[in-house]
Order: structure tokens, then sequence, then C-alpha cells
């Protein structure tokens, strides 16, 4: 049934789902362009009585159980959730209004149970699903309710991937952001040797192939968790969702990137070699050349020097301010104490950590409340990822100690 409720819950405008009735499992159908693969043989009558299609949650009807539950639930007795359904964006409003409520798991059993009902319904009215399997799903002669089974409807926040699969991920969406959607995601992760992923150059992504022994189904799946767990989403680009970074996603990869930057001046420095020109840093996102100059200050180490100052004379006045006070403070590491040092590199975060525009809420692990995590916390920004908090302030934020 988890499988069923997973496909109807989809509303992938990319593929078709569908029942195998012999095998009892649900495959995802899709262009065979796409995929590489062959799909399903429809010239074969015998595949006619074996498949049979899931149908799959519209726009307009998930929005309909969207204000159901905006409307009844008794956590939100003010009615946040209702006023976000009435404006723009309203189903990215909606979500954020569930992550700042901390209602994910209510709204996750909500639906869960909205879409068993759906499907039960669904496969009653289904002539070529024997009377064997409908009793097994509780419908048909003994009736829907009679056979239910009384289990707890999954949990659409779950923990989230490791922080390998969840950093490759992030890498190979950070190249189509707003122009890709989750199949070509997928496809990057896949190592499809596809004409236009070839052509767009998206073969040079670091992540391109991460997944390459994996069917394109079961890393579809690994996106659409990447979607449920708050890390991407997908936004209407003309007639196609495209992929985009949530606030969360986007603050582990702007890390991410900065420190793939620090990594390949180390790789310079170490074998001796001099960039032929700074000209790449320009014109990239602001908030992540700030983190680059803020983890290069952080590491104290003068080596540096040099490349900055080649890189002060190509960029733009506000990235040079920047890149000279880091100069500057590198210079002064030598007469600063410990405490002066610290002291000076969290005056400077907060010039050089640019907050993301929407808060990053998270749920403390002791308490259960929600809270919005400090983007100008040190600790936070390790050489491995940023590090999300699990505990709020008032249950021990600060227990983990600075990493700078």
């Amino acid at each position: 049934m988890d499988e069923l409720i997973d496909a109807y819950l989809s509303n992938n405008l990319e593929c078709s789902y569908y029942w195998d009735l012999w095998n009892g499992i649900v495959i995802m159908e899709m262009d065979e362009a796409y995929t590489g693969e062959p799909g399903i043989d429809w010239d074969d009558p015998l595949n006619e009585d074996r498949y049979i299609s899931i149908p799959q949650i519209d726009t307009n009807e998930a929005y309909d159980v969207m204000m159901k539950f905006a409307k009844h639930t008794d956590s939100d007795p003010k009615m946040q959730l209702f006023n976000a359904l009435k404006g723009s964006k309203s189903f990215q409003s909606f979500k954020d209004t569930l992550s700042r409520l901390d209602l994910w798991e209510e709204w996750g059993q909500f639906e869960r149970s909205y879409a068993e009902d759906e499907i039960r319904s669904w496969i009653e009215k289904q002539e070529q699903i024997g009377r064997s399997v409908k009793e097994l799903f509780g419908v048909g002669k003994k009736g829907r309710n009679e056979l239910k089974r009384k289990v707890s409807p999954k949990k659409t926040m779950n923990i989230s991937l490791p922080d390998l699969e969840l950093h490759a991920i992030l890498r190979a969406a950070d190249d189509i952001i707003a122009e890709g959607g989750r199949t070509q995601l997928a496809k990057i992760l896949k190592g499809s040797k596809e004409k236009k992923l070839l052509e767009l150059g998206l073969d040079r992504n670091p992540s391109y192939g991460f997944y390459r022994d994996l069917t394109l189904e079961k890393i579809m799946e690994k996106v659409d968790h990447m979607i449920r767990t708050d890390f991407i989403k997908t936004e209407l680009g003309g007639k196609l969702p495209m992929i985009e970074f949530t606030a969360r996603g986007w603050a582990i990869e702007r890390e991410r990137r900065a420190e793939e930057l620090l990594r390949e001046w180390d790789h310079y420095l170490d074998n001796k070699i001099t960039p032929f020109s700074m000209d790449y840093l320009k014109e990239r996102n602001r908030g992540m050349i700030f983190l680059f100059l803020f983890k290069i200050l952080c590491s104290g180490d003068k080596k540096y020097i040099p490349f900055l100052q080649m890189w002060e004379k190509f960029d733009v006045k506000k990235v040079r301010a920047a890149i000279e006070q880091v100069i500057e403070d590198l210079n002064r590491r030598d007469r600063l104490g410990e405490n002066g040092w610290h002291q000076m590199l969290e005056e400077r975060a907060k010039s050089l950590i640019v907050r993301s525009t929407n808060p990053i809420f998270l749920t403390c692990q002791e308490c259960g409340n929600a809270f919005v995590f400090d983007e100008f916390d040190l600790s936070c920004y390790t050489a491995e990822g940023l590090r999300f908090p699990e505990k709020c302030p008032n249950c021990g934020y600060h227990e983990g100690g600075k990493q700078y």
C-alpha cells in the first residue's frame, strides 16, 4: 500500500506509474529517450492485463487537500496555513508554514490517510483486480473498513540521506537550477549518455554518474526524498516543474562550493601552480564568494595572500573591499591572541556570511520545538560540511563548541 500511496502523491508530470499485478510491485514508466532503457511492451497483449495505471493526484486536488488540512487542524489556531494558501506561490508558502509551525508530521499523516482512502476506492473499482487482492487491501466484499490495516502512516519528513549522497545530489542540482527538472537531475546522477545532456556539458558535473549502479527509478526515489526532506523543491518554469534549492539545501550547497574553491587553491599552492587569471571567480554567487573568503580567513594562513592580491584586481568594488579586509586580517593574525582572533572571526562572520532570504527552520531533538537556524554560529561550519544543530538554544545549541 505504501508504494501505491507514494505513486499517487508523486504528482510527477514526467512519468507514469503502473501496478504490476503479477509481481505486486509498482513500476515507474518513462520515455525511453530519458532512461535509455525499454519501457513496458504494450504490443504484448498479456501486458494489458498485467499492468494497471495508478492514478496520481493533480494540482487542484492537492490544493484542496491542503485547504482541508488548514481548515480542520487544531494545531494552527491562528489559521496561518489557510492564509499561506491564499497568497502567491501558495504551495511553497504552505510548506514553509508547516516547517515554521513544526506540523510536517501531522500533515504527512493527514495527506497519506487521504491518499490511502483514494487508493482503496480506486482498487475497489478495478475489474481486473481479483477479489482476493481486493480483500488483502481491505476493499471489496468484506468492506473497506473491516480489513483496513491499523498502522501509522509513513512520515513525510524522514531522516535525511547520508552526507555523501546528500552532497552529491545537491551538487548535481546546482548546474540545472531553474533550468532542469527531476528527470534531468536523475540522469546526471545516473551518468546518462543522452545527447542533450552531453551537449549541455552536464557530464562534467562532479556528481555525474554518482548513482551509475542504480536504476533511474531508484534514483528518482532519492530525488523525491530530497524534496520531502526540504533540501530541494520544484517550481513551475513555463509548463514544466524545475528544480530549485530550498533555503536549507542552498545553505549546504553554498558551503560545499566554497569548500571546493578553497581545496582548489590548496591544490594550486601545493603544486606551485599559478592560475592564469582569477576571472572565473567573477559574477559567481555573492554569498558563496563571501563564504569562500571567510573560510580563507578562518584558516589564518598567509599562503593565500598572493592569490587574493591577484583576485583583487579583477572583481567588483564590494568584493575587492572584502578581499582587502581579509588580507589585512591575515597579516594581523600573528599579533592577535587566540581570544582576539576568535572575536575578530565572529565580527567578520556578520559581513561575510550572507543570511538566507528565507529563514531555515529546524526541530529540536530534545524538546520538539521549532527554532530558526543561526547562520552566524561558527560551530556549524566544518571542513566536512555545514552541520545543523540538533538542539535549540534552550536545550544546548552550542554544546559542540567552536570549529574555528
